[in-house]
C-alpha cells in the first residue's frame, strides 16, 4: 500500500470511536527509519512501506498506472471497512487487513551480534533519563499491582488506551499492549518519548513496538540473537535491558512484541511485559519469532569498548596501583601492587577500554622475571624528573624536531628545524622520558620564536672551529676578552677588556659558535689567545668619526645595529614613509655592501638610531616644482615655517593668521613625514617672505580667484559639494534634483583636474543653498524652446512676471485681472521648478510689456 494512502487511513482511523479491542496484536503498519530495518526508506514518518518490488530499470507507464490502480483500490476498501468498524470484532479485521496488505518482511534480514563500540548510548540515556530512575520505578511496583495484573488491551489510536495501568488508570480504564508498558515505565521515570515518535512515528505512535525498535536501532547499543538460550548464554543481558522480538513474517498473525528482561544475572530466564496481562514470566513471546533484540539500558561496565596493540614506554608513577591479571571487570581480585615500581621505566604493550576506565597492560620484573600485569593508563607517565635547568647550547645538526612534551609515541610535532646546524638554543627545563632526556628549548627563526621541548642529543656546547684570518674593528670599549669561547662562569674564564683594543682594527684568525653567540679569536699584546665576542666587533674598514646632516631619499628605509655586511647583521627598524627625514649622523664606514652612516632620525616623535645605508639619503630633500594659485584656508592655527617641517629643525616664521582671507602663489612642493608641504612668496604687513606652509593649511584646488555674476542650472541633476569636487575627499552638501533653470549667483571660481567650478549660492524649496557646482552644470541663460502657438487667459487671478518664476529671483510686473478670455500669442516656453512659463507681450498700463504667464492660466 502506498504511504499516502496509510496515512489517509490512520486519519480515518482517528475519527472512529474510541473502542478496547480485544485481540492479541501489537503491530502498527510501518518497519521503518534504521538503515538496517528500512534500508531504502528515507521518511521517517511513513506508515506502511510499498509491497511492490523497486527497480531502476525502466518500467511503462502502464505497470506504474496499474500500481497506482491497486494501490488506490486498496485504500477504498480499508476505507470502507474502518467507515464500518463499529465493534472490536470489526476492529480486528480492519487490522488484520493492514496486516495482509503490508510487507514488513521486506525490511531485510539481521547479520549476527553487534559490536558494542559502534553504539555506545543506553536506551535510558537517549530517552533522556537515567538507569537508575528506571529501574527504581519498575522495582518500586515489583510486588504489588500497580503493573502487574493490568488487562491487555490491543492497540489503537490514540495510544493512550494502552498506557493506563492499574494503578494509575486514565479514562479509558485500566489495559496496556505490551509497548504501552514499557512507554508508560519511561514516561513515569522521567523519559522522553519524542525521542521515539521524532525518529519514528507510524500508526500507534509509543504504543507501537515498531516504531521503538526503528529509533533504538539507530542510536542506541544493542545486540542480536537466534535464541534465548543464545540471550541468556551471551552475558551481555542485565535487569531492565529491553527485549524485542523481531517477528516471522512467513507466518499469518505475525506480532512483535517487547518488555523488560528481569533476571537478577545475565543467564536467568525472566521478563517482564504484558503478554495475557502484564506479569512477569519466563522470556517468551505470543506470536513465532525469529530475532531477539536486546537493547542496553546502560551500559554493560565490563564491555569492552576499544582495544590496541602498543609499544610504547613508560614510567609507573605510583607504588600504590593495583595489578590486575586483565583488564578490570566487576569481582576482579588484584594480583598486587606496583609497591616499588615507582618512576620505573616499563614496556606498555596494550590498551583496552571498557566502563572501569582505559588500562594498559605492561611488562616488569619481578623477583628476577618477567611479569605482564594491567593497571590504569593514568597511573603511568610518559616522562618523569622534570626541572628547571638553565644552559645555552647550539643545535648539532641540520635538522631537529620540536614536540609539545618530552617525547612518547603520539606526542604532537610543533615544529621541525631544518638547516639551522650551530643556531644558538636556551634551554629552561629538562625531564626524562622512556625515550630519552628532553631539553625546553627557545630559539629564533627567520625572525620568530620557536619553544618546545628537544632531543639532548640534539644539542652541543660549541661548534668546530673555523678559520677567518681578518680583520675587524673592537666596538664594544668595555667588553670582555676570554681565554676560551664563552660557555659558562663555570668553564671559561676572563683574562682581559677591549678598551685598549677600542676602534682599533684587529687581526682575527678562527671563528667558534656557542650558545651565547659568535666568538673570534686574537691574539693580545702579551702574546695570549684571547676570546671576543662578535658583537663587541665591526667588520668594517675606512671607518671615521664624522658629523653632517642628510634626508632620506625614499618611503623605505632600513636601519641595522651595525655596517651591513649580511646575514650577520640585525636589522633594529623600518623607515616607512619617511621620505625627506632629517638624519643627522655622527659615523661612517664601508663594507663590501657599500657605504653606511650611523645617525638618528625622529619619527612620530621618537629617536631612531643605527646605520642606514648612504643610497638612501641625500643631501637636500627632494621636491617638485609646480606654479599655482592657492586660497589660505586654515586662517587661526596654521604655522608657516623656514623649510619643509621635519622634527628638531624647522623653525616657525610666520601665522597663517597674518594672510587671513588671501591666496597665495606656491611654486615647490615636498613631502616630509609630517605631510605635505608647499613654499611660497607671501605678503606680510612690512615685508615678503618666502614660507613653507602645510597642504591642510591651504586650499587643494589651483587658480582661485574672487569672481561674481549669474548661471542658470542647466539641467535636473547634479551634485553640489563642500569644495571644488576632488575624488574620495569633496562632500556632497545637496542635489540638483528638479532645479533646471534655477539661478545660481556666484562669488568665487576654482580649477581641479575634475574641471572648473563655481562656488555660489541658490534657493531650493524656499531655503537658501550654498556650494561648488560645477561649470557644465550651469549655463548664461535659461534652457527654454522657440514656441508659435496661440492660447487663451482663462482666470482673472493670474499673475505676470519678468522673467519665468523663481523664489527671490523673479519681479510681478502685472496680472490677468482685465485679460481673462484673452487670445495671446506665445514665443518662448521655459520649464522652472515651479512650474512650466511661456513669454509673450502684454498691455500694461497702456504700454506693451514682454513678460511671463503660467501655463495654467492658459487654454
Amino acid at each position: 500500500m502506498k504511504k499516502s494512502g496509510i496515512i489517509l487511513f490512520s486519519l480515518m482511523l482517528l475519527g472512529q470511536p474510541l473502542v478496547s479491542v480485544a485481540v492479541d496484536t501489537t503491530q502498527s503498519s510501518s518497519i521503518i527509519s534504521s538503515d538496517k530495518y528500512s534500508e531504502g526508506v528515507t521518511d521517517s514518518t511513513s506508515v506502511i512501506p510499498e509491497t511492490s518490488t523497486q527497480t531502476t530499470d525502466s518500467t511503462t507507464s502502464t505497470s506504474e498506472s496499474t500500481n497506482a490502480k491497486s494501490a488506490e483500490d486498496e485504500y477504498q476498501k480499508m476505507a470502507e471497512l474502518a467507515l464500518k468498524a463499529q465493534t472490536p470484532e470489526e476492529q480486528e479485521k480492519v487490522l488484520e487487513y493492514i496486516k495482509e496488505n503490508t510487507d514488513y518482511a521486506s525490511s531485510g534480514a539481521f547479520s549476527g551480534m553487534m559490536n558494542r563500540a559502534s553504539r555506545k548510548m543506553g536506551v535510558a540515556e537517549y530517552m533522556g533519563t537515567t538507569k537508575a530512575k528506571l529501574l527504581n520505578e519498575l522495582q518500586s511496583h515489583e510486588k504489588d499491582n500497580f503493573y502487574l495484573g493490568t488487562p491487555f488491551r490491543s492497540i489503537w489510536i490514540p495510544s493512550e488506551q494502552n498506557m493506563s495501568p492499574n494503578g494509575a488508570p486514565n479514562r479509558f480504564g485500566p489495559g496496556m499492549n505490551c509497548t504501552g508498558f514499557v512507554a508508560t515505565a519511561f514516561k513515569r521515570s522521567g523519559g522522553d518519548l519524542g525521542q521515539i515518535t521524532r525518529v519514528a512515528n507510524a500508526w500507534g505512535d509509543v504504543a507501537n513496538a515498531y516504531n521503538w525498535r526503528d529509533a533504538l536501532s539507530k542510536n542506541t547499543e544493542y545486540y542480536e540473537f537466534n535464541s534465548v538460550e543464545s540471550l541468556l548464554a551471551s552475558g551481555k543481558a542485565e535487569k531492565g535491558d529491553i527485549l524485542y522480538f523481531e517477528p516471522n513474517y512467513s507466518i499469518p498473525g505475525y506480532d512483535p512484541h517487547i518488555g523488560f528482561f528481569w533476571g537478577s544475572k545475565s543467564n536467568e530466564n525472566k521478563m517482564w511485559h504484558s503478554y495475557d496481562k502484564n506479569r512477569i514470566s519466563n522470556i517468551k513471546a505470543a506470536r513465532p519469532w525469529t530475532k531477539i533484540l536486546l537493547f542496553k539500558l546502560g551500559s554493560n561496565k565490563n564491555d569492552i569498548i576499544s582495544q590496541k596493540n602498543m609499544d610504547v614506554q613508560r614510567f609507573v608513577n605510583t607504588n600504590e596501583a593495583y595489578v590486575y591479571s586483565r583488564p578490570y571487570q566487576s569481582g576482579d581480585s588484584r594480583k598486587q601492587t606496583t609497591n616499588g615500581l615507582k618512576d620505573k621505566q616499563v614496556r606498555v604493550t596494550k590498551q583496552v577500554e571498557n566502563g572501569y576506565g582505559i588500562w594498559q597492560e605492561f611488562t616488569y620484573n619481578e623477583s628476577g622475571k618477567i611479569v605482564t600485569g594491567w593497571i590504569k593508563s593514568n597511573e603511568f607517565d610518559d616522562y618523569i624528573n622534570k626541572q628547571n635547568y638553565s644552559a645555552k647550547l647550539i643545535l648539532k645538526g641540520n635538522t631537529a624536531y620540536v614536540y609539545s612534551q618530552p617525547y612518547y609515541p603520539g606526542v604532537n610535532t610543533l615544529n621541525i628545524l631544518k638547516n639551522q646546524q650551530y643556531k644558538p638554543v636556551e634551554i629552561t627545563q629538562k625531564a626524562t622520558s622512556g625515550y630519552g632526556e628532553w631539553y625546553y628549548s627557545t630559539t629564533v627563526v627567520n625572525g620568530r620564536k620557536v619553544t618546545g621541548w628537544m632531543k639532548s642529543t640534539d644539542f652541543i656546547k660549541q661548534s668546530p672551529s673555523v678559520a677567518v684570518n681578518k680583520n675587524y674593528v673592537v666596538t664594544q670599549k668595555n667588553g670582555d676578552i676570554y681565554d676560551t669561547p664563552f660557555l659558562s662562569k663555570s668553564e671559561t674564564r676572563k683574562i682581559a677588556s677591549t678598551q685598549d683594543l677600542y676602534q682599533k682594527s684587529v687581526l682575527f684568525t678562527e671563528k667558534v659558535t656557542t650558545g651565547y653567540g659568535e666568538w673570534y679569536k686574537t691574539t693580545l699584546s702579551n702574546g695570549q689567545a684571547g676570546w671576543i665576542k662578535s658583537t663587541d666587533l665591526s667588520y668594517y674598514h675606512d671607518y671615521e668619526t664624522t658629523s653632517g646632516a642628510f634626508y632620506l631619499n625614499r618611503s623605505y628605509s632600513e636601519v641595522y645595529n651595525e655596517p651591513y655586511r649580511g646575514s650577520q647583521t640585525n636589522r633594529i627598524d623600518q623607515l616607512r614613509n619617511m621620505d625627506n627625514g632629517y638624519f643627522t649622523y655622527t659615523e661612517k664606514a664601508t663594507t663590501s655592501y657599500g657605504t653606511w652612516y650611523k645617525g638618528t632620525i625622529i619619527r612620530n616623535g621618537k629617536k631612531v638610531n643605527g646605520w642606514v645605508k648612504s643610497t638612501d639619503l641625500s643631501n637636500n630633500y627632494s621636491s617638485t616644482k609646480i606654479s599655482e594659485t592657492r586660497e589660505v584656508i586654515n586662517v587661526n592655527n596654521g604655522d608657516i615655517y623656514d623649510s619643509p617641517y621635519n622634527d628638531g629643525l624647522t623653525k616657525k616664521i610666520a601665522s597663517t593668521s597674518d594672510i587671513k582671507d588671501k591666496t597665495v602663489k606656491v611654486t615647490e612642493t615636498v613631502k616630509t613625514p609630517r605631510g605635505l608641504w608647499y613654499k611660497a612668496s607671501i605678503s606680510l604687513a612690512d615685508k615678503e617672505i618666502i614660507g613653507w606652509i602645510k597642504s591642510s593649511d591651504l586650499s587643494y584646488y589651483s587658480n582661485v580667484e574672487n569672481v561674481e555674476g549669474q548661471f542658470y542650472i542647466n539641467k535636473n541633476y547634479g551634485d553640489v559639494y563642500d569644495e571644488p569636487h576632488r575624488k574620495g575627499n569633496t562632500k556632497v552638501v545637496d542635489k540638483l534634483t528638479d532645479l533646471q533653470n534655477t539661478p545660481f549667483v556666484y562669488t568665487q571660481k576654482a580649477t581641479t583636474n575634475s574641471g572648473t567650478w563655481y562656488k555660489g549660492e541658490f534657493y531650493k524649496n524656499k531655503k537658501k543653498v550654498t556650494g561648488w557646482v560645477k561649470s557644465t552644470d550651469l549655463n548664461q541663460d535659461y534652457v527654454s524652446s522657440q514656441v508659435n502657438e496661440t492660447k487663451t487667459i482663462k482666470t482673472s487671478k493670474g499673475h505676470i512676471y519678468d522673467s519665468p518664476y523663481n523664489d527671490f529671483f523673479t519681479k510681478k510686473i502685472g496680472d490677468t485681472s482685465n485679460l481673462n478670455g484673452k487670445s495671446i500669442k506665445l514665443t518662448r516656453s521655459v520649464k522652472t521648478p515651479s512650474g512650466q512659463w511661456f513669454e509673450s507681450e502684454f498691455d500694461i498700463d497702456g504700454k506693451q510689456t514682454t513678460g511671463w504667464i503660467k501655463s495654467t492660466d492658459l487654454k
